[in-house]
C-alpha cells in the first residue's frame, strides 16, 4: 500500500513540474509581448513606437538568451540567476503599470513570482 502511496506521489509531482514548466513557457512568452505592448505604448508617435515595441523585446530575448536560458554560455547560476529572472519579470510588471495597464502587470508578476516558487520547490532551478 505504502509504494502505490508513493507511485502516485511521483507522478502528481511529475505532472504538476510538467505543468509548471508549460506554465513558465508561456510566461517568458508574455512577457515579450508585454515588453512590446509597453513599447508601443509608451511612445506619442507609430514610428518611434513600431521600432520600441520591436526593440526592446528583441533586446531583452537577446540577454536571456546569453544570461539565463538553460543553453547559455555563460549562464548566471543560482542564486543570481533566480534574482535576474524576478527581477525582469517585476521590471516588466512596472512598465506594464507606467502604461495604464495595472492589472495585467500585477497578474504577470504574481503569476511570474508563484512560477519561480514553484520551480524551486519542483528543483526546476537547474544547474
Amino acid at each position: 500500500m505504502a509504494s502505490d502511496d508513493q507511485s502516485e506521489e511521483i507522478t502528481w509531482r511529475h505532472h504538476a513540474g510538467a505543468v509548471n514548466l508549460i506554465v513558465r513557457f508561456f510566461l517568458e512568452l508574455a512577457l515579450l509581448a508585454a515588453l512590446a505592448t509597453w513599447g508601443w505604448r509608451v511612445m506619442d508617435a507609430t514610428g518611434p513606437s513600431f521600432i520600441v515595441a520591436v526593440a526592446a523585446p528583441f533586446a531583452w530575448a537577446a540577454l536571456w538568451g546569453l544570461l539565463i536560458s538553460p543553453k547559455a554560455r555563460r549562464r548566471l547560476g543560482d542564486p543570481v540567476r533566480l534574482i535576474v529572472e524576478l527581477a525582469s519579470f517585476g521590471l516588466v510588471a512596472a512598465l506594464l503599470v507606467s502604461v495604464e495597464l495595472a492589472t495585467l502587470g500585477i497578474v504577470l508578476g504574481g503569476l511570474a513570482a508563484a512560477n519561480s516558487l514553484l520551480m524551486v520547490v519542483f528543483r526546476q532551478r537547474g544547474a
